[in-house]
């Protein structure tokens, strides 16, 4: 008799408790997701950040020899 009034009392303290045990694994797995994709962006914004001076500096450098010799290259905006 005892034992069947102790399982209906542990019962909900159980189901309560894999309740909490399910939703902290699915928040650490949508943060796990979650982070992947931030980092994975970061690297492609980065990567893309970085190519944008190269751009600008192979383009001034293209621009400075198609001028003639007598106009500063400084005019180029």
């Amino acid at each position: 008799m005892f034992l069947i009034l102790w399982e209906i009392l542990c019962a909900p303290i159980r189901l309560v408790l894999a309740l909490a045990s399910f939703l902290a694994y699915v928040c650490g797995f949508i943060y796990d997701v979650v982070g992947n994709i931030w980092l994975s962006l970061s690297g492609i914004i980065q990567l893309t950040s970085a190519s944008k001076p190269q751009y600008f500096v192979l383009s001034e450098v293209y621009y400075m020899v198609l001028l003639p010799s007598s106009q500063p290259a400084t005019d180029i905006a």
